[in-house]
C-alpha cells in the first residue's frame, strides 16, 4: 500500500519511484509500475505468498488435520527469506534527492497484457509454495497417504492455472511488442516459467494414481518438491545476471542469496525425502504395463525427461562458461530436443483417456482406439490431399487431431450409453454427465485446449513466410498474396512524444483491403538508452495475421525498410 501510494502520487523521493514511473505515466501503468522492477517484483512475490499463507492459516483454524499447522509454518519461513530480501537487499522504499520527474514505465512494459501477465504468473509460481509446504508437512510427520494430496489437489490446479495464464500472456506481449513475429523464443525467463509448468502437468496428473490406487507416492513427493525448486531455480538464474535475457530486472545483486536459499531447500527437501522413503512406498503393485496406471507412469517419465532437456539447455551457458567457453543455447536446440517428447505428450493425450484401469487386453484397447485413429488418419490423408507434405507437419496435426478424436469419442460413448440407460432428457444429458464428474471432463476440456494450443504451435511455427524489403514511395512489398503499397512517411506528436509513421496501402489478391501504420517512437525518457520504440501493426484474421515491422528510413531519399 505505500509503494502503491508512492508511485500514484509521483513521490520521486523513492529511488523505485522515479526509476519506474514519471508524472506522464499513464495511471493504470503507474499501478503497473509496481512490479515493473526488480524491487517491486519481489514485493510482490511476498505479498501472494502472504495472502496464500493467511489462506493456510485460516483453513487450519478450521481443520482437525495436523497437516496446516506445520504447513502454516514452512510458508512463514518461505515468506521470512522474502521478506529478508525486500528489507535488505533489493528495498523498493531506498530515498534520494527528489528529482522533479521520473524515468517513467519502459515501454515494451506499457502493454493491458503486462499489466497482467506478472500477476498471474507470479500467483502461480508462489501458488506451487502451497502443495510444497503440505508435502513437507505430510513428510515430517509421516503422513504420506493421500491426505495431503487431497488437501493440495485444488491448490496444485490454482497454481498451475495461473502458471498457464501467465505464459499465455506473456506470449501475446511478445508477439505484439517485441517485433520478431513469434511468441515464443525459449528465453530464460520463459523457460523458467515452462519448466514449472510442465512437472506441475506431471504432478496433477500423477496424484490421481495416488487418490484411487494408492500408488505413485514417491512420484508425486518428487514432483511437487521438483515444481517448487523449480521456480526457485528459474528465479535465480534470470536475476543473477548468469544468463541474458530480455527482461529488464534480470540482473542484480541477489543471485547469491537466491542460490543460499536454493541450496538450502534442495539440501532440507533431499534429506526429507530420503529419510522418509520408508513411508512412500505403494499401496498397490503396477499389475500390467498395458493400463492407466502405466500410462500416467509413462506421463511423468516424458514431462520429467522434457523438463531436464530444457532445464540443461538453459543452465549449459552458466556450465561452460566456467570451462572457459562461451556457448549459447537457442531455440534450434530446444525445439529439436522437446518436439519428440511433445510429440509423445499428444499421442499419450490419446492413449490415456481410453485405457482400463489395472489391466487392459490389446483387444480391448484395439476396439477403443481404432476409432480415433482411423479419424485421425483419415485427418491426415486430407492434409496430404490439401497439399501439405512436410512429414513433420503431417505427423503433428494427425497426433492432435488423435488426441482430440479420442476425447470426442470418449464422451460420445458415455452420452449414448447415459441416454439409452438413464432418464435425461436430450438437453440435460451432457450438463447432468459433466456435473457428476467434473474432474474428468474438466481434464478433457483442458486436452481439447492444449490440441488446439498444439495445432496453432505446428500450424505459425511451419507456414510463417517473412520478407525484408527496403522500397521507395510507390514501390509495393509482395508476401504470400499480399502486397502492401509504401506511400510515404508522416511525422506528429502523440501526447508529447514525437512520432514517425509510415503509410502502407494493403491489397490482397490485386483488391485494397485497408492501410497500415507502423511506426517509430521517440519517447524522451528511453531514445538515448534504447533508441526509438517500435510500433507494430497486425492486421489479424481467422486464418492469418498480416505482421509489419518498421525498421527505419532515410531522411534524404525516403527510402524506408519494413520487416
Amino acid at each position: 500500500f505505500s509503494l502503491w501510494t508512492a508511485l500514484l502520487s509521483d513521490d520521486f523521493r523513492l529511488v523505485y519511484v522515479a526509476r519506474q514511473s514519471s508524472i506522464q505515466t499513464p495511471l493504470p501503468y503507474k499501478i503497473g509500475a509496481f512490479w515493473g522492477g526488480q524491487e517491486g517484483s519481489l514485493l510482490l512475490w511476498l505479498l501472494i505468498l502472504l495472502i496464500y499463507t493467511a489462506i493456510t492459516a485460516w483453513i487450519g483454524l478450521r481443520s482437525d488435520s495436523t497437516l496446516p499447522p506445520l504447513a502454516t509454518a514452512v510458508l512463514s519461513l518461505l515468506a521470512a527469506f522474502f521478506a529478508l530480501l525486500v528489507s535488505f537487499v533489493a528495498d523498493p522504499f531506498a530515498t534520494q534527492t527528489a528529482p522533479t520527474d521520473g524515468n517513467g514505465l519502459n515501454p515494451l512494459l506499457q502493454d493491458p497484457f503486462m499489466m497482467m501477465h506478472p500477476l498471474a504468473l507470479y500467483a502461480g509460481y508462489v501458488g506451487f509454495a502451497i502443495p510444497y509446504a503440505y508435502c513437507v508437512s505430510a513428510l515430517v510427520q509421516r503422513r504420506t497417504d493421500d491426505a495431503w494430496i487431497r488437501t493440495t489437489r485444488r491448490w496444485a490446479l490454482l497454481a498451475w492455472g495461473f502458471l498457464s495464464l501467465g505464459i499465455l500472456l506473456g506470449g501475446s506481449w511478445a508477439y505484439q511488442e517485441l517485433g520478431w513475429g513469434g511468441y515464443w523464443a525459449w528465453d530464460p525467463v520463459e523457460n523458467a516459467s515452462l519448466m514449472p509448468w510442465l512437472i506441475g502437468t506431471a504432478f496433477i496428473h500423477s496424484v490421481m494414481i495416488q487418490e484411487k490406487r494408492g500408488m505413485l507416492k514417491a512420484w508425486n513427493v518428487i514432483l511437487i518438491v521438483s515444481a517448487y525448486l523449480l521456480t526457485l531455480l528459474g528465479t535465480f538464474l534470470t536475476r543473477s545476471g548468469l544468463l541474458i535475457s530480455v527482461h529488464s530486472f534480470a540482473q542484480s545483486d541477489i543471485g547469491p542469496w537466491f542460490l543460499g536459499f536454493l541450496g538450502l531447500s534442495l539440501t532440507g527437501s533431499i534429506y526429507l525425502v530420503l529419510n522418509r522413503l520408508d513411508c512412500l512406498k505403494d499401496e498397490r503393485r503396477l499389475e500390467s504395463y498395458l493400463s492407466k496406471e502405466a500410462s500416467f507412469l509413462l506421463n511423468n517419465v516424458v514431462f520429467a525427461a522434457v523438463t531436464f532437456a530444457v532445464a540443461w539447455g538453459t543452465v549449459f551457458p552458466v556450465i561452460s562458461r566456467q570451462f572457459g567457453v562461451e556457448v549459447s543455447v537457442g531455440a534450434p536446440y530446444f525445439e529439436r530436443v522437446a518436439t519428440p517428447f511433445f510429440a509423445l505428450i499428444l499421442f499419450l493425450m490419446g492413449v490415456g483417456p481410453l485405457i482400463a484401469w489395472r489391466k487392459a487386453s490389446w483387444k480391448q484397447l484395439r476396439q477403443q482406439l481404432q476409432v480415433p485413429a482411423i479419424a485421425a488418419l483419415l485427418f491426415g490423408v486430407s492434409l496430404v490431399l490439401a497439399g501439405i507434405h512436410s512429414p513433420s507437419v503431417l505427423g503433428g496435426f494427425t497426433l492432435a487431431f488423435f488426441a482430440l478424436a479420442a476425447v470426442v469419442f470418449d464422451v460420445t460413448q458415455a452420452a449414448v450409453a447415459r441416454f439409452r440407460y438413464g432418464d435425461d432428457s436430450v438437453w440435460a444429458l451432457l450438463p447432468n454427465m459433466f456435473g457428476r464428474n467434473p474432474r474428468k471432463y474438466g481434464g478433457y476440456l483442458v486436452h481439447v485446449a492444449v490440441v488446439f494450443i498444439a495445432m496453432g504451435i505446428i500450424g505459425s511455427h511451419s507456414f510463417s513466410r517473412q520478407v525484408d524489403a527496403t522500397v521507395m514511395p510507390g514501390q509495393s512489398i509482395d508476401l504470400a498474396g499480399y502486397s502492401l503499397v509504401y506511400q510515404g512517411l508522416r511525422a506528429y506528436e502523440d501526447e508529447g512524444v514525437p512520432v514517425v509513421a509510415a503509410d502502407l496501402l494493403v491489397y490482397r489478391q490485386g483488391r485494397p483491403i485497408g492501410t497500415m501504420e507502423p511506426a517509430k517512437r521517440y519517447i524522451p525518457e528511453f531514445v538515448q538508452q534504447q533508441g526509438p520504440y517500435t510500433v507494430i501493426d497486425i492486421r489479424r484474421s481467422l486464418g492469418q495475421d498480416l505482421y509489419v515491422v518498421f525498421a527505419g528510413w532515410d531522411p534524404e531519399t525516403m527510402l524506408a525498410g519494413f520487416k
